[in-house]
C-alpha cells in the first residue's frame, strides 16, 4: 500500500500535541522528544533521515520542561544549583499510553525507534532499558554524563535490538568538568553494549558508534537524522540474521 504524506498532522498527548512528519503506513515510527531548538532543526534532520531511502513516520513529542521531564532521578545539572529530573517515568508513560497507540494506528505493525539529541538522547537510552517496545534507539550526543547513568547501564539489560550512538569529537574538550566526562562515559556505554551482545544479555544485537566533527552545539539536526537513519538500517540488517 502506498505511503501517504502526513506533514502538518498532529496527535494528542495529554496537555501537548505531537507533530508528525513523513508517511503513513511506513515500516518505521521514529519517536523523538523535542524542544524549540530541535523543532527548528527538523528540516535538516528529516533530510538526513531520508538519505536512508526507508519510509518513516517521525513523531515530534514536545518537552515542556527539558531538565525535569527527561531524567528519571534527581541529579545535579552541569551549571548552577539546578537539578535534573525526576519525571522521565511520567514522560515515558505519556509516550507509551498516548503517542505510540496513535502512531501505530497510522502505521500498523511498524517498528518503533526512540531517539533524540543531548538530554533527549539520554532519555532515549534510558527508555530503551525500561521497555522492549522499541526495536532501536538512536542517541545523538546523549548526556551519558548524567550522575548515576553509567552505574545504571552497567547493571540493567538493554531491551532494544539495535543502538546507533554518536558524539562530537570536541565535546569532551568542554570547559565544564562534568561535561568533559562525556567521552569516557560514551566509551564505557559502548563497551557495556558490546559486552551485552557477547553475553546475549537483554535483546541487543548490534551497536554502532559514530564520531562527528565539532562540539555539542554543531549540526544537531543532521546528527540526529543520521542516527535515526542508521538505526533503521541496523534494524533491517538484524532481521536478516
Amino acid at each position: 500500500m502506498k505511503e501517504t504524506e502526513v506533514q502538518g498532522m498532529t496527535i494528542p498527548a495529554g496537555d501537548r500535541d505531537c507533530l508528525l512528519y513523513g508517511e503513513e503506513r511506513a515500516p518505521f515510527i521514529l519517536i523523538q522528544p523535542t524542544d524549540e531548538h530541535d523543532t527548528e532543526a527538523l528540516s535538516e534532520e528529516i533530510c538526513a533521515v531520508r538519505t536512508s531511502g526507508i519510509p518513516f513516520l517521525l513523531v515530534s513529542v514536545p518537552v515542556l520542561d527539558w531538565e525535569r521531564e527527561l531524567v528519571p532521578w534527581t541529579a545535579d545539572a552541569p551549571y548552577g544549583n539546578r537539578k535534573f529530573g525526576p519525571d522521565a517515568g511520567k514522560f515515558l508513560e505519556r509516550i507509551s499510553a498516548n503517542v505510540i497507540p496513535e502512531a501505530m494506528r497510522l502505521s500498523p505493525g511498524a517498528r518503533l525507534i526512540i531517539g533524540g539529541y543531548s538530554l533527549a538522547g539520554f532519555f532515549a537510552l534510558w527508555s530503551s532499558f525500561q521497555t522492549d517496545a522499541f526495536a532501536g534507539c538512536a542517541a545523538a550526543s546523549p548526556s551519558v554524563w548524567v550522575d548515576g547513568w553509567t552505574g545504571y547501564a552497567d547493571t540493567h539489560a538493554p531491551l532494544a535490538r539495535v543502538y546507533s550512538l554518536s558524539l562530537g569529537d570536541r565535546e569532551e574538550k568542554a570547559k565544564n568538568p562534568l561535561l568533559r566526562t562525556v567521552g569516557s562515559c560514551m566509551k564505557r556505554q559502548v563497551a557495556v553494549f558490546e559486552k551485552a551482545i557477547d553475553e546475549r544479555c537483554g535483546n541487543i544485537r548490534d551497536v554502532q558508534f559514530q564520531m562527528n566533527p565539532g562540539n555539542h552545539f554543531q549540526d544537531s539536526g543532521k546528527r540526529t537524522g543520521d542516527a535515526f537513519a542508521k538505526a533503521m538500517q541496523m534494524c533491517l540488517e538484524a532481521e536478516k540474521n
